[in-house]
């Protein structure tokens, strides 16, 4: 509900402006990551330190701070329920952490430098991790069990692992690689389905799946966002050059594209531009630019974000996590349509009958409004939001939250109550002895006191 309305008041379905920068304590941040409800914000810092945050917090105060890691993190993933954050980072180890205990569950030694990890969207005991290494490993996180993905396409020569996504489902991984193709593998089995070639041999940087419809988009080398359609890429033929459906790029400085991300159906796609700090949207349908933005010059930006269901960006510049939002207009006559501004005081003139307990001259529509009004109102039963579903989950429970295997929607923050200015500091605490004194004291001077009637 809170994102309908949200959504309802402002004005474009992109962000437009700045409209804040979180602290992070003095880390300075690398990486950003919603849960898939969006109301949870982690951030990932240069000194292995990860920050959890919610979302519709006004003053975006941190909730929980993780402080196993030793060096930089570079990859964050929420499970499904948003119990579990997977982090990795410079040093070697992936971590699997209780978001409602905040303690780490799982440690994972990789045999490389975890450069992105992922869960999968509906198996939350599926793991996959893209190594500095250029090797994809799939853990299983129950029993820790490992499986490699080889890429053992014949004719394909020193061609190797980029990246990797997700589908929606789950059913499917989808890997870029060095020569601008893409991989596309069962992910039950990790068998082979299928690969294509995109046009040129531009290493492939990035692949960001929609949440909702059936779209995939690429970020290559040649400065160009190309767009597909995951039913295309499944069931293309092995060895097809595969068309995109769309291209984005900047026409007019050829700008090279750090990171890329979309909304929850794709309708719009940015691309965070790699030596500014600015962003480029494009509509999807056109591929037409509605918005460039740029704030700085010079490089430092290394992540960006699209809120789930609120077009919200989050991006990190130079150590600071900026928030992109859409200004919300004011609309008073949403509240009441019949308002209007006065100069002068009007006396109000009581109608006949108006305040009596029964109207008499009521008239039957008005007597059915006053019953209708006097119905008691179900508050208590709650109705899935079809805002946080995919486009498959209609009759996902979402609303089981009572229970240790529901979804984690907010972070319970830990109340900090600082001393009152107006109490003394140097208050006298009594000692142990000094309560069993006057204690004693009280028992022998009590019976002084007694009145009798």
């Amino acid at each position: 509900m809170d994102a309908v309305i949200n959504n309802s008041r402002c004005i474009m379905p992109y962000p437009e402006v700045v409209d804040s920068k979180i602290d992070t304590m003095g880390s300075v941040a690398c990486i950003t990551k919603y849960n898939r409800f969006g109301s949870i914000f982690a951030i990932g810092c240069l000194d292995g330190r990860i920050f959890l945050m919610n979302q519709n917090d006004i003053k975006k105060t941190i909730v929980k701070c993780f402080t196993q890691h030793t060096s930089v993190i570079h990859s964050l993933s929420f499970s499904r329920d948003s119990r579990y954050l997977a982090s990795s980072a410079q040093d070697m180890n992936i971590i699997i952490w209780d978001i409602v205990e905040g303690l780490p569950t799982k440690f994972i030694r990789c045999s490389g430098v975890a450069m992105h990890i992922a869960f999968n969207p509906r198996k939350a005991l599926q793991l996959v991790s893209y190594n500095l290494n250029q090797t994809l490993q799939v853990y299983n996180t129950e029993t820790l069990n490992v499986q490699c993905l080889a890429y053992d396409i014949p004719g394909t020569g020193e061609d190797n692992f980029t990246c990797f996504a997700f589908e929606r489902h789950g059913k499917y991984i989808f890997c870029g690689t060095l020569k601008g193709r893409i991989v596309v593998y069962n992910a039950d089995n990790l068998s082979l389905i299928t690969y294509f070639k995109q046009g040129g041999n531009h290493q492939i940087k990035q692949i960001w799946i929609s949440r909702k419809g059936e779209f995939a988009l690429s970020n290559n080398s040649d400065k160009v966002l190309r767009c597909y359609n995951v039913i295309s890429m499944v069931n293309a033929t092995k060895g097809q050059i595969l068309e995109p459906s769309n291209k984005f790029s900047d026409t007019v400085d050829r700008r090279a594209w750090a990171k890329c991300a979309a909304n929850g159906s794709m309708d719009y796609v940015c691309g965070l531009v790699q030596k500014d700090h600015g962003i480029f949207i494009w509509e999807r349908s056109t591929g037409t630019v509605v918005k460039r933005l740029i704030v700085n010059s010079g490089n430092g930006t290394t992540d960006i974000q699209w809120h789930p269901t609120k077009p919200i960006i989050s991006t990190v510049y130079k150590g600071e996590v900026f928030i992109w939002k859409d200004p919300c207009a004011e609309n008073w006559s949403g509240f009441a349509p019949d308002f209007t501004e006065i100069e002068d005081n009007i006396k109000y003139r009581e109608k006949e009958g108006e305040f009596d307990l029964e109207d008499e001259d009521a008239s039957q529509d008005m007597i059915k409004k006053e019953q209708a009004e006097e119905e008691i109102i179900d508050v208590e039963t709650l109705d899935d939001n079809a805002v946080y579903c995919s486009s498959d989950e209609e009759d996902v429970p979402l609303n089981d939250l009572s229970l240790k295997t529901g979804n984690i929607w907010y972070i319970p923050a830990k109340i900090e109550v600082d001393p009152n200015e107006d109490e003394e500091k140097t208050e006298v605490l009594l000692s142990e002895q000094m309560v069993l004194k006057l204690q004693e004291r009280y028992k022998r001077e009590a019976p002084r006191y007694q009145y009798s009637n």
